[in-house]
């Protein structure tokens, strides 16, 4: 009964490891998602400088516009 035991904890124990490290690949998959949306998001930014002089005191004003109308949490695709 007590090797039952432990043999179905060391079974549990493997699961877990093996979830874990299935999200830490999630998690690292999703921060080189993010780090490449930032890249992508100054290089636009750089460009849209460079045609419009005005860009940088205009994106303050349109950044702050779009949070009042909208939640960020709640922006998808659809719209």
């Amino acid at each position: 009964m007590k090797i039952e035991l432990e043999e179905r904890i060391h079974l549990i124990e493997k699961e877990i490891d093996a979830l874990e490290d299935g999200m830490n690949d999630s998690k690292l998959s999703l921060k080189a998602g993010i780090d490449e949306i930032k890249i992508e998001i100054e290089a636009i930014k750089g460009y849209l400088r460079e045609i419009h002089p005005d860009f940088k005191n205009k994106f303050s004003v349109i950044k702050k516009k779009i949070i009042l109308e909208k939640n960020p949490e709640w922006i998808s695709e659809d719209e």
